[in-house]
C-alpha cells in the first residue's frame, strides 16, 4: 500500500537516526485550520525546527553506538539540560488557503504527503525551550495526556479523514489509559502559569464524573442559560471568544479516494528525502534490519531518481 511504503521509506531514511535529541526535527502529518473572530478559515500546518540544526548519524555508527552505549542520547539530553545548554526548537508554520490547497497535485489533507517548504515556506512564530527534565517520571511523563481535539478558540480542524479519527480515539484512549474522565485536571495536564493565574478561561462543561478533583459551583454547567444564579456573572450569555466555534464546509459532487495522478505519487520521501540522506541509503538501512529483496517484491520497493514507481 502507498501508506505503507511512505511509512517505510521515512522509517529507513537517515532521519530517524539523530545525532541527538536536540537535533531532531518534528512536523505534523495533519493540517488544521487557524479560524480568526471573523470566522475566516486558514489551513495550517506545524512544524518544529531544531535551533541546534538537523543531524544524523550513520549506519554504521548508529549501529555501533547502540551496542556500546544504548543510552547515549539520553544522557547527552541530561548533561546539555545540567549545563545550560537547553535544546531549544522553533514553532513554524505553513499557511495556505483553499485556492492553494486545490492547486496542488496531490490531496494536501493525505497524512502521507508534505508540502515541500520550497512551495510554501514555513513561517516561525514561537519557540520551546526544554530547560529541565521529568523531577517525578510517572507524575509528568507517565500521566501526560495528549489530545488533538483539545484545542483553544482559533484552532479548528480540517476534514483529514485519520486526523477526525484521532480527534475521537485519542480521547478514548486517555480515558482509559488514566481511569478518569478528570484526566485534564491533573498537575500535568492542568493549566500553567499566566493561564492558570488568570482562571484558564479554555475550560471544556464537564462536571462531576469519577475522581473529580475540584469542587464546580452553581446550577447549570453549560451555556448560555437563563438561570441567573448559574455561576456565570451575567447569566445567561453566550461569549464569542471563549466558546469553539465550528467551520462549516460543505461538499457537493462525487469524490474518489485519490484525486488524478494521485496513485502515481506514493513516494514522496522518495523525490523529497532520500536525494538529501544520499543514493541508495535507505535501501542499504533496510537490509542492514534483515529485509532482503524478492522476486515479486511489490513495484513500490523500485523506485527512480524522482521518487515515483519504476
Amino acid at each position: 500500500m502507498p501508506e505503507s511504503t511512505h511509512m517505510v521509506m521515512w522509517a529507513m531514511s537517515d532521519r530517524t537516526l539523530p545525532r541527538t535529541f536536540a537535533n531532531m526535527e518534528g512536523f505534523g502529518v495533519h493540517t488544521f485550520r487557524f479560524i480568526n473572530k471573523d470566522g475566516k478559515s486558514t489551513f495550517v500546518k506545524f512544524h518544529w525546527k531544531p535551533k541546534a540544526g538537523l543531524a544524523s548519524t550513520i549506519w554504521d555508527e548508529t549501529v555501533k553506538i547502540a551496542g556500546a552505549d544504548p543510552d547515549f542520547q539520553r544522557r547527552n539530553l541530561f548533561e546539555s539540560i545540567d549545563r545550560g545548554d537547553f535544546p531549544t526548537w522553533e514553532l513554524g508554520v505553513q499557511l495556505f488557503d483553499e485556492a492553494f490547497a486545490e492547486s496542488q497535485p496531490y490531496d494536501v489533507l493525505d497524512a502521507t504527503k508534505i508540502i515541500p517548504e520550497e512551495v510554501l515556506p514555513v513561517r516561525i512564530v514561537g519557540k520551546m525551550v526544554l530547560d529541565r527534565y521529568p523531577d517525578n517520571f510517572f507524575a509528568e511523563t507517565e500521566q501526560a495526556a495528549f489530545v488533538p481535539s483539545h484545542v483553544v478558540p482559533g484552532i479548528g480542524f480540517s476534514n483529514d479523514p485519520l486526523l477526525q479519527g484521532r480527534l475521537f480515539s485519542y480521547t478514548d484512549t486517555q480515558l482509559s489509559r488514566l481511569g478518569s474522565v478528570n484526566f485534564h485536571q491533573l498537575p500535568i495536564n492542568a493549566a500553567k502559569g499566566r493561564a492558570a493565574a488568570a482562571g484558564c478561561p479554555f475550560m471544556n462543561q464537564q462536571r462531576d464524573g469519577h475522581m473529580q478533583m475540584a469542587v464546580p459551583k452553581g446550577r447549570a454547567n453549560y451555556e448560555p442559560n437563563s438561570l441567573a444564579q448559574a455561576g456565570e456573572e451575567a447569566g445567561a450569555r453566550e461569549d464569542p471568544v471563549r466558546g469553539y466555534k465550528t467551520f462549516p464546509v460543505g461538499r457537493a459532487g462525487p469524490e474518489t479516494a485519490y484525486p488524478a495522478g494521485e496513485l502515481r505519487r506514493p513516494l514522496q520521501p522518495g523525490a523529497l528525502v532520500l536525494p538529501v540522506d544520499g543514493p541508495g541509503r535507505a535501501s542499504a538501512h533496510c537490509l542492514g534490519v534483515g529485509v532482503r529483496a524478492q522476486q515479486g517484491q511489490p513495484r513500490a520497493y523500485t523506485h527512480r531518481g524522482n521518487g515515483q514507481p519504476a
